[in-house]
């Protein structure tokens, strides 16, 4: 763990940074940069790119993990299925081999080629489940055959693909622990040869049966919890040795920089404060990076028979050569430990929780803050009741997201907006993962069945082209300049950035909410009060009853209203069981009642407000469109000479600008089809 002791009072954590001062702030943005000559800084821009081609490969290192709920295998269909994806072991190999035969080949090299590869091998998986769905089917793709028609759709029809099983057999379990024991049965190689979309299947599909079966308890037992138990899910490292070769890489270079870093201290000449300076910010992002790896530890913890692999990559994340110790199952011990790597990652607390004796998670300042909106009744607005009922679809809202890029010439710089048929929400995506590799995309992405009030389209579209893709451009533009910037900043970020990037986003929201129709954004603090139950001891399904009755709270309903009735239930589950999740994450069993906090970043829903209402109040709203950098790296940046914010591209509030000239018309009894044709062709 890193020193931090100058900037934080929760030492050896990072304070949460919704609790450091302005004046604290204020105080580091004004370091003074080192004053460098041009051979020097040349020669601190080739040190850190020496340390950027050092770090980015072991960043790059992938090591994937699997997670199944194991009920689903004692059902008739999820029995079949694991045994032609897991008890087929050549399965994917003889796949390819069929496709190498009859000259199918995909792109690896390029994205498109990698998605056609992704597309193909999920059209694979559903010819798999399609044929798990049937006993005759199995039957006939063990003995005969069975001809993969979406996979051969997928390729276009330029290949044929019929094969048969080859499976081996076994026992059908009949109890949940006979499931796991079959699951982690499987050697790591044996997963590892399965193809990835292939595993993601069985995820997504194990994934929805649980779900659907819990819906159907909670809903049966009337909300009562008591009556019903918690999903399953169990997971695995499907490449111990991956996982090794990264946390080992990340420890030895971290090793060789510290040892750097004291041979630089030892100068007291500019460039080697500048390159001790840049091996800081370098430091700090390879302890976040190997305190990461640590809930890919608590799989490996879990497991009941871990291979020798997995043990060595365990004391690798440890960083010990002592054995797996005896309690590792030990849930208690294990979330403890978690909400400890949760506090170096996201930040602690000043508080002191008086029963552990232990830094808290969540600060008094949303306590405070949560207590008084509370209080608090969301006024009516008829002008925004007036223009929100004027309805946006996809296309219309594509126009007009295309008009607010224009405005900061983002089109130019490569963003586009695209009808995404697999997006579910308006969305801004920077980067992607396409087989382990990032890809930058630059896109705003639209559901297809995209249909929602104009006020709340441009407050969207404002939270994501304005906040999130101004943010990344300042980034890309200004920190990561070539000659000018840091390298990191082309591929990352300093590490701990995520508060401030929401922080941002929420800002131009509330701004273009205020100044087109006079509202005030009202949060309903669902994250907030879900942590809260975690830490009252909740499990999961403790957890999912809390966020349903504070959603039905906001829709000014019952729990048993919102039950009741079909509709409304389907809406209110379909907002809350996948957010519940996320407080379950970095392997936290969703039957943990341990009270401790293994994940809290949701919490930055809340504390961005607090973040941006301080620093627009301290005259430092700037610093939110500054991409990729957080509170702790900001000294080191000024000393490089790396913030200036006059060279930053500020918000322009194009979203209240072109609300402007759309209500006009619309005020002159123009439809909104009339206007985005005028509006589209002239700006």
């Amino acid at each position: 763990m890193e020193n931090r002791a100058e900037l934080s009072p929760t030492f050896p954590y990072p304070q949460r940074e919704v609790e450091i001062s302005k004046e604290k702030l204020r105080e580091i943005l004004e370091t003074k940069p080192i004053e460098l000559t041009k051979k020097e800084r040349k020669r601190v821009s080739e040190f850190e790119g020496e340390l950027f081609e050092q770090y980015l490969p072991l960043e790059n290192i992938a090591p994937e993990t699997h997670a199944v709920y194991p009920q689903y295998f004692l059902s008739d269909t999820g029995w079949r299925l694991f045994q032609m994806v897991y008890q087929d072991s050549s399965l994917s190999q003889r796949i390819e081999k069929i496709l190498e035969e009859q000259g199918v080949k995909f792109d690896e090299e390029s994205v498109a080629g990698r998605q056609t590869e992704k597309t193909f091998w999920n059209a694979v998986f559903k010819d798999l489940l399609t044929v798990a769905e049937d006993e005759e089917k199995f039957t006939q793709y063990q003995e005969k055959g069975w001809q993969f028609k979406e996979g051969e759709k997928a390729l276009g029809k330029k290949a044929s693909l019929t094969l048969s099983g080859e499976i081996t057999a076994s026992a059908k379990p009949t109890t949940l622990e006979e499931a796991e024991k079959l699951f982690y049965q499987i050697s790591n190689h044996g997963l590892k040869n399965i193809q990835k979309q292939l595993r993601k299947g069985v995820e997504t599909v194990s994934s929805d049966w649980a779900r659907d079966r819990f819906l159907e308890e909670f809903q049966k037992a009337g909300g009562n919890v008591d009556q019903i138990t918690n999903p399953v899910r169990i997971s695995r490292v499907v490449d111990p040795e991956k996982l090794l070769e990264k946390i080992k890489g990340y420890r030895n270079l971290k090793k060789e920089w510290k040892e750097l870093k004291q041979e630089l201290l030892k100068n007291n000449d500019p460039l080697s404060q500048a390159e001790a300076t840049v091996l800081n910010i370098y430091l700090r992002r390879l302890n976040i990076s190997i305190a990461e790896q640590y809930s890919t530890g608590r799989v490996i913890a879990s497991s009941p028979c871990p291979s020798p692999e997995e043990k060595e990559a365990y004391r690798a994340i440890k960083g010990t050569r002592i054995e797996l110790p005896e309690d590792r199952f030990n849930a208690l011990k294990a979330s403890r430990t978690m909400e400890r790597i949760d506090h170096f990652l996201v930040g602690a607390s000043g508080a002191i929780n008086p029963n552990t004796g232990l830094y808290e998670t969540i600060s008094l300042e949303i306590d405070k803050m949560v207590a008084k909106a509370e209080q608090e009744k969301e006024p009516e607005n008829p002008n925004f009741e007036k223009y929100n009922a004027v309805r946006v679809n996809a296309e219309q809202a594509k126009v007009l997201g295309e008009i607010v890029l224009r405005t900061y010439h983002l089109d130019r710089k490569g963003w586009t907006i695209y009808i995404d048929p697999q997006q579910k929400s308006l969305a801004c995506a920077y980067k992607e993962t396409f087989e382990g590799e990032e890809e930058k995309i630059k896109q705003i992405k639209i559901p297809p069945e995209y249909n929602r009030g104009l006020i709340d389209t441009l407050k969207v579209l404002a939270h994501e082209i304005e906040g999130h893709a101004l943010r990344w451009q300042n980034q890309e533009t200004f920190l990561a300049k070539e000659g000018e910037g840091m390298r990191l900043f082309s591929e990352l970020t300093t590490g701990r950035e995520d508060l401030l990037s929401e922080a941002a986003a929420i800002y131009m929201e509330e701004e273009t909410l205020g100044r087109t129709v006079g509202k005030e954004r009202f949060p309903k603090y669902y994250y907030y009060k879900v942590l809260k139950r975690k830490k009252d001891g909740g499990s999961f399904k403790e957890c999912f009853q809390a966020f349903m009755e504070a959603f039905a709270e906001g829709k000014g309903q019952s729990l048993a209203e919102i039950i009741d009735d079909s509709k409304k239930f389907e809406e209110a589950w379909r907002y809350v069981y996948s957010r519940t999740l996320r407080i379950f994450r970095e392997g936290t069993p969703l039957g943990d009642t341990s009270g401790y906090l293994p994940t809290s970043k949701t919490l930055h829903y809340v504390e961005q407000e607090i973040i941006g209402e301080e620093l627009e109040k301290a005259g430092l709203i700037d610093l939110l469109f500054t991409g990729g950098v957080d509170f702790y790296s900001l000294a080191d940046l000024r000393k490089l000479g790396l913030l200036d914010f006059d060279k930053m591209n500020k918000p322009k509030y194009a979203a209240v600008a072109l609300f402007e000239k759309i209500k006009a018309q619309i005020d002159r009894g123009k439809t909104l089809e009339e206007i985005i044709g005028t509006s589209g062709n002239k700006n």
